[in-house]
């Protein structure tokens, strides 16, 4: 039996495939988990200034949600890193097992080795250039842009909220478009359910045309929602938006970060056909995930701007070229397959 698994062990050196070591970013990725998990607690984000303004709404029942959305990440940030270490301790027996077998034998749409190498992208560039161009409007703008045009800019449904919109909007009509291409089952049904979801981010980021037709808040949805505006991410404090917040750090760096590491991971995401960012882009989301306003007041003088705005249009973005990545793979897929349909049929017709 040991002679089997120094056998198999020795296989996968030689193809590489999946390490025989447990990768070590697993276990400093689990300390991390623990550390953030103990570490973290209410009084410590109001001090910096992360989740200060649900933490401390004049509402108790924003603070109260804003409260249990910490706690539930807490809890959320431990069992992760408790997962990760059990992942890293036992990685020896996880290669013997038959999920892992299970997992080595697919064959994902786009090869792993081809995935590892997409850093310097062309989404990486455009995320560069999108970061650089938030962080010089919030430098200068105040300088730069007369008060009338600024406040139409960033007012609500200013002209940031209507581009965020919009981004949504495409990334819906993306992934309805891939969904139609030559894609696996799996893979469709995802793409159905991010174009479904992403056309709710964009009513709910317009408030369902509410301010564009003059729509009165009802009174009933009025008192429950933070902004009082008609949308159901405002309706329990603003835990959808700390959610999301969580969800595209989660989606667009951590699981790019995760499957970098080993083709296992890379290979389970595919088998639930979940798409992946590029590394280049994981770049760009961890960039993304910066833009909170107790960072940037430190450096520049405060002014009408809620980063908040900024954060949420460059994740829809970041979003939009995730799905366009993903787009591009399976137009790449579908040509190949025709090439060597093709090159077949002339080998058979010879």
């Amino acid at each position: 039996m040991k002679a089997e698994r120094d056998f198999r062990e020795m296989a996968r050196t030689i193809d590489k495939s999946v390490s025989a070591a447990a990768p070590k970013s697993l276990l400093l990725l689990a300390v991390f988990m623990l550390c953030a998990a103990a570490i973290i607690d209410r009084a410590l984000l109001i001090d910096i200034g992360l989740m200060r303004r649900s933490l401390t709404h004049p509402d108790l029942r924003v603070q109260e949600i804003a409260a249990l959305t910490v706690s539930f990440a807490r809890i959320m940030m431990a069992g992760l890193g408790i997962l990760l270490s059990l992942v890293y301790f036992y990685w020896d027996r996880l290669l013997d097992s038959a999920a892992m077998k299970y997992l080595e034998d697919h064959v994902p749409a786009y090869p792993w080795e081809r995935y590892r190498e997409r850093l310097l992208n062309r989404s990486l560039l455009v995320m560069a250039i999108a970061l650089a161009a938030s962080v010089l409007f919030v430098a200068e703008a105040p300088r730069l842009i007369e008060a009338g045009t600024l406040s139409f800019i960033v007012n609500e449904d200013g002209l940031l909220e209507s581009i965020t919109a919009l981004l949504f909007l495409a990334s819906s009509a993306v992934a309805l478009g891939t969904a139609r291409l030559d894609v696996t089952p799996r893979h469709k049904y995802i793409l159905w359910i991010m174009a479904l979801a992403f056309f709710l981010c964009f009513g709910e980021e317009i408030s369902w045309g509410q301010r564009i037709f003059d729509i009165s808040t009802p009174e009933a949805l009025a008192t429950i929602n933070a902004q009082q505006e008609i949308n159901l991410h405002n309706s329990f404090g603003y835990l959808a938006d700390h959610l999301f917040i969580i969800v595209v750090f989660c989606y667009g760096f951590l699981v790019p970060a995760l499957a970098s590491i080993s083709p296992v991971f890379y290979n389970l995401m595919d088998r639930f056909g979940i798409p992946i960012a590029s590394m280049g882009l994981a770049i760009g989301f961890l960039g993304v995930s910066l833009f909170h306003d107790f960072i940037f007041w430190r450096w520049f003088s405060p002014w009408g701007l809620r980063i908040a705005e900024l954060r949420e249009l460059l994740s829809s973005l970041g979003i939009l070229l995730i799905l366009l990545e993903t787009r591009r793979i399976w137009l790449l897929s579908r040509a190949t397959s025709r090439e060597a349909r093709a090159s077949g049929s002339a080998l058979t017709t010879k």
